[in-house]
């Protein structure tokens, strides 16, 4: 029992260990000087380390748990919650109305995702409808969710600081 708890620590700091890495590379990505191919790239890498972090993050939370690990639903699960994070940045298409990168870059204001607390009252949402209603799924799914909106507002709160309707803070340290 006591190697078996020593590898979850093992895995744990590892993961833990590897999110930071790619949190530090995302944001190395975001100094590079930008030009005209280079945004796009800037822009899909930031989606993507959105998502990987979403995608980790979630392992983290089902390795918490302490439940027997079932590899194709944790992969599974973790597949959404890496989507959800980078899906989110999908907002920003929405308000911009266009794909061009210039007007989704630009936009006067924080996309409606963004916004900490409206995700926060769709989590709970969520989680509650599936405790109301026995769904174990819709349950988790809430949480995949709620862990997809924070890492990703988390990240983006290094730049920007938190939108908390009708706040905002200044950036995180």
């Amino acid at each position: 029992k006591y190697v078996n708890v020593l590898a979850i620590q093992l895995i744990y700091v590892s993961i833990s260990s590897l999110i930071v890495f790619i949190s530090l590379i995302g944001d190395q990505l975001l100094t590079i000087k930008r030009n005209a191919i280079n945004a796009y790239i800037i822009a899909l890498s930031d989606t993507l380390i959105h998502g990987f972090i979403g995608f980790f993050s979630w392992l983290l939370v089902y390795i918490s748990k302490g439940h027997p690990v079932c590899e194709h639903i944790v992969l599974m699960e973790s597949f959404i919650c890496g989507l959800t994070a980078s899906a989110i940045d999908l907002d920003h298409v929405l308000a911009a109305r266009s794909f061009d990168l210039n007007d989704i870059s630009h936009l006067p204001n924080r996309p409606f995702l963004h916004n900490t607390s409206l995700t926060l009252l769709i989590s709970v949402s969520i989680l509650a409808t599936g405790l109301i209603r026995h769904n174990w799924m819709v349950h988790t799914y809430g949480w995949i969710f709620l862990t997809a909106s924070l890492t990703h507002h988390l990240r983006d709160a290094l730049r920007h600081g938190f939108w908390l309707y009708p706040f905002t803070t200044k950036p995180v340290p």
